[in-house]
């Protein structure tokens, strides 16, 4: 009795069995999303991301944030925040209800997924809060590199290393790169709505923001001020400036117009590249003597 031999299917033909069966089942699938993250509750005025900030509970809204929910999003209507909601119309952020709670650990959170400040909202609760490390933080977010300009090297190197070592070409360079800035920083603190002063500090978290090497030592992170190419804080309240804004070694332009300045700092000016001043509507009524005769353009 003779067996019969097995048929056999070339590979063609399975992987074209196999393609039909799976096109198939496609026109028959439908994507289903079994939760929605940004999904408002709460009468429809917020999602639960916000509810998890508002609680400060960490680990639920980073595992929100890591399925992919949204940090820029704003809540709708009252919802139970009625004062902040009729000042900026159309709600506010995560971020906000971070700086309400003054907790920096949700704000680097937040900030790490994508999280904005573009209207400042969270500045202005900052500042209200007259607490400044966040201030800090988020001033930080509005300086970039500037493309247009660069670092003063040479200045700051024999400012802060001395001749001796600069003249030494290969101890300079390689004691340079580690302690000094490299990437010129343009800042824009224009109309921030909450400015009324100006700290050191500010400037060199976001100056060290773009050079990011500084933050291994903190001895040389005031170096990061003689990174600053452009510096606009225009339109706040600032009452006065600090001697720093004097001794920029990369500084180009400087706008503290619209300001309620009453006075400039007496100290030794000492910005070699500054071009351009914008002093215009503050309350000077006069420049210290020394610096009538200083060489930049001014309006």
């Amino acid at each position: 009795e003779q067996q019969s031999t097995p048929k056999r299917v070339g590979l063609s033909a399975l992987i074209s069995k196999f393609s039909t069966r799976e096109e198939v089942l496609r026109s028959n699938e439908a994507w289903v999303k079994p939760v929605d993250l940004d999904l408002y509750c709460n009468h429809e005025s917020e999602t639960a991301l916000h509810v998890a900030v508002r609680s400060r509970h960490h680990a639920i809204a980073s595992h929100l944030l890591a399925a992919g929910a949204l940090p820029n999003l704003h809540t709708q209507g009252l919802g139970g925040q009625g004062e902040a909601n009729a000042a900026w119309g159309k709600g506010h952020t995560c971020l906000v209800e971070a700086a309400k709670n003054r907790d920096m650990g949700m704000i680097d959170l937040l900030l790490k997924y994508g999280a904005r400040d573009d209207q400042n909202q969270s500045l202005v609760v900052a500042s209200q809060a007259s607490d400044h490390l966040v201030m800090s933080k988020l001033l930080a977010l509005k300086a970039h590199q500037d493309q247009e300009a660069g670092v003063n090297k040479n200045a700051i190197a024999e400012m802060h290393l001395g001749k001796s070592i600069k003249s030494r070409s290969s101890v300079s360079n390689l004691t340079y790169s580690s302690m000094c800035p490299s990437t010129p920083v343009m800042i824009n603190w224009h109309q921030t709505g909450s400015l009324t002063q100006l700290k050191d500090q500010w400037l060199v978290d976001a100056a060290v923001r773009l050079n990011p090497k500084l933050r291994l030592s903190p001895k040389y992170q005031p170096m990061a001020l003689h990174a600053i190419t452009r510096l606009d804080i225009s339109n706040n309240e600032i009452v006065s400036l600090p001697a720093s804004v004097t001794t920029m070694q990369s500084l180009k332009f400087l706008s503290v117009a619209g300001n309620k300045l009453e006075a400039l700092p007496e100290t030794p000016y000492s910005c070699p590249w500054l071009e351009e001043l914008h002093l215009q509507d503050n309350r000077l009524d006069s420049l210290p003597a020394d610096r009538k005769s200083t060489r930049l353009n001014s309006s």
